[in-house]
């Protein structure tokens, strides 16, 4: 018996007792019952990995609940601060071995880039994305 076999076994005895237990409710039929527990636990997009849980102090909770939008759960809050600092930590490590890549070429070469250049550069494309936010 597969895993998929024993689990669906298993919600299948769960909505026998659902059944079971409120025999007297207007309740869907029984297979549509089935269908939507298993399709529910069986979709392509399951999340199966768990982030250990932390400690925060009673405060940090608090202000925590204050920021959060409407409809948005803790957990939402925690998941989608886990994803941006992962791609913060990538970018960063980007811009890192970038830096020490230069700082090799320049060692080994001597050649640089003069500052008022760098600058000239940096502020010529901040000037361009300015003029294209006021469009």
């Amino acid at each position: 018996m597969s895993d998929l076999q024993a689990a669906s076994g298993a919600w299948l005895g769960v909505a026998e007792r659902i059944n079971h237990a409120r025999p007297s409710c207007n309740e869907a039929p029984r297979s549509r019952v089935i269908a939507s527990v298993t399709q529910t636990q069986y979709t392509p997009f399951m999340k199966s990995a768990v982030i250990p849980q932390i400690r925060v102090e009673p405060e940090l909770r608090s202000e925590l609940e204050s920021v959060l939008e409407k409809g948005e759960t803790l957990t939402d809050f925690v998941e989608m601060s886990v994803r941006n600092a992962i791609a913060f930590r990538r970018v960063q490590t980007a811009f890192h071995a970038r830096a020490q890549a230069a700082s090799i070429e320049y060692h080994r070469t001597g050649v640089s880039v003069p500052v008022e250049t760098v600058l000239e550069k940096l502020q010529s494309r901040l000037d361009a994305r300015r003029k294209q936010l006021r469009r």
